[in-house]
């Protein structure tokens, strides 16, 4: 877990995500000019998991977002990445249960995944310090946040340090 700048993390995911989606697009918002503590593959492969599942929650053509800004959780200044989508959203119950091992939001089957995305992207967030949330509400989609130790440039010899 090293001082990675966010934008080299999130080019990397959504250009992973798009070329499997077929030419759908994410829609970059806002990107904080900032750098985060981070194992950048592990970062990647939780931000691919959240558009992932935006996409696959999202009628064909919903618009998919992320941005990420700084903002104070926990008493300190930290890095949210949010991941929006406006596709079926998820009830209380299922919010309850949504980051449980092989759990479906969608039992249907009619969408494809295994239920260890959100699990995999909660354990990758703990284990970098941080933390994923969900909102959500049935029919009018779902925004993940994926909070993150910034990383800030020291006076001494210019290299980013944990905060």
């Amino acid at each position: 877990i090293v001082p990675t700048p966010l934008t080299d993390i999130v080019q990397a995911a959504v250009q992973g995500v798009t070329d499997q989606e077929l030419g759908r697009q994410v829609a970059l918002g806002t990107l904080a000019d900032a750098s985060v503590m981070a194992d950048a593959s592990k970062i990647e492969q939780a931000l691919t998991n959240l558009l992932s599942n935006a996409f696959k929650y999202s009628p064909a053509g919903g618009e998919v977002s992320l941005s990420a800004r700084t903002g104070e959780r926990d008493g300190e200044e930290q890095l949210v990445i949010e991941v929006r989508d406006h596709g079926i959203g998820m009830t209380p119950e299922q919010l309850a249960r949504a980051f449980e091992r092989f759990y479906r939001a969608d039992a249907s089957g009619n969408i494809p995944g295994t239920g260890l995305g959100l699990n995999l992207v909660k354990e990758i967030a703990e284990i970098h310090g941080g933390r994923i949330e969900l909102a959500s509400k049935p029919g009018a989609g779902t925004t993940a946040s994926l909070w993150l130790k910034l990383a800030h440039e020291t006076a001494d010899d210019g290299e980013a340090v944990p905060a």
